[in-house]
């Protein structure tokens, strides 16, 4: 399991099972497509990730830092099928 607390001292829990979603504002291609995105260039977000900490792409020999290399490329991220977005700016640790 992960933990993820942010500045105001709120948590999120990750699992196994957890299902991230990663958001970058990009005004250029929808990464998860590859096709042009005409929304994105009114300032709208793309994802260009969804998967759970086990996914291949964040395979590191530490969970955390898998996670932390993520969200230090991201704008924004939530769980699941939760419409609750987060900063990333706002993360104070992963442990």
């Amino acid at each position: 399991m992960i933990t993820i607390t942010f500045v105001n001292n709120q948590t999120l829990s990750l699992n196994n099972d957890t299902i991230i979603h990663a958001y970058k504002h990009d005004n250029t291609v929808d990464t998860i497509s590859g096709e042009p995105n005409g929304y994105l260039e009114t300032g709208y977000l793309s994802q260009f990730f969804e998967g759970s900490i086990n996914s291949k792409e964040l395979d590191s020999s530490v969970q955390q830092i898998g996670v932390a290399g993520l969200l230090a490329e991201a704008d924004y991220f939530r769980l699941d099928d939760q419409q609750v977005f987060y900063k990333t700016t706002s993360i104070l640790s992963i442990s």
